[in-house]
């Protein structure tokens, strides 16, 4: 299990490099995508562009431990799977997107997010729950500090009910990692599967929550007004 994070590592070794893991989470299945960046200079004497390329033509990430030759995943064996793999080329960015569909009551198979020490998967009938995170702060940044930052977005087709994400938007939770955060920082997410995520939900609890506040100062201030023409019709008298 080492070896294979440190050729996945290999990727991220790249001065500046940036990575950018999603997870998707639809109705029964669960997709993993790594997206590496890389910016143009060198490890070295090896050019990010030389380590990309190599990665691409040679290396394979198996989704089974129990591949035959792993973690030596050199070349891909009939029968067994295999996360898709995708260079990046564009004006934008270069580097690697490595990308699998899991039924969800297998995903805890995934080995993308190797690097954190410690990640546990739940699933019942009712919910669904991830967490991961470096307690002893045993991170890539610490073993790679050329690695500037680390993504992760998770979108859920079912209602979030419990998560500790740095930002939301809409139905996708996002943290950011780097090297001045990696050390405590966690990952807590637990959706409900019993209730598709709605954004109409949301905003007619928005909604809800805004017509009280306007209920509330219309009663404040009609109550003010009375006590107001009270104390005038007093005055008078």
């Amino acid at each position: 299990m080492k070896k294979i994070l440190l050729l996945i590592i290999s990727v991220f070794l790249l001065s500046g490099c940036e990575a950018v893991y999603n997870v998707k989470i639809d109705e029964k299945t669960i997709s993993d995508e790594l997206v590496i960046n890389a910016l143009n200079k060198k490890y070295g004497e090896i050019t990010n562009k030389a380590m990309i390329d190599y990665n691409y033509e040679n290396f394979n990430l198996a989704v089974d431990a129990d591949t035959p030759g792993y973690p030596e995943l050199f070349s891909r064996l009939d029968g067994y799977n295999y996360y898709n793999k995708e260079k990046i080329d564009n004006s934008d960015a270069y580097g690697l997107r490595f990308t699998y569909t899991f039924d969800m009551d297998k995903y805890e198979k995934t080995y993308l997010l190797l690097p954190f020490n410690y990640r546990s998967v739940t699933n019942s009938k009712d919910r669904f729950s991830f967490s991961s995170g470096n307690p002893e702060g045993n991170s890539l940044f610490k073993s790679y500090p050329d690695l500037d930052k680390l993504t992760i977005n998770v979108t859920s087709y079912y209602q979030v009910i419990e998560s500790n994400a740095d930002a939301v938007n809409d139905q996708t939770y996002t943290w950011v990692f780097t090297k001045n955060n990696y050390e405590n920082k966690t990952i807590n997410i637990v959706v409900d599967k019993t209730s598709k995520y709605s954004k109409l939900r949301d905003s007619k609890l928005s909604n809800s929550i805004i017509n009280i506040v306007f209920m509330v100062l219309g009663a404040t201030l009609l109550f003010g007004v009375i006590i107001v023409l009270g104390k005038v019709k007093n005055s008078n008298n």
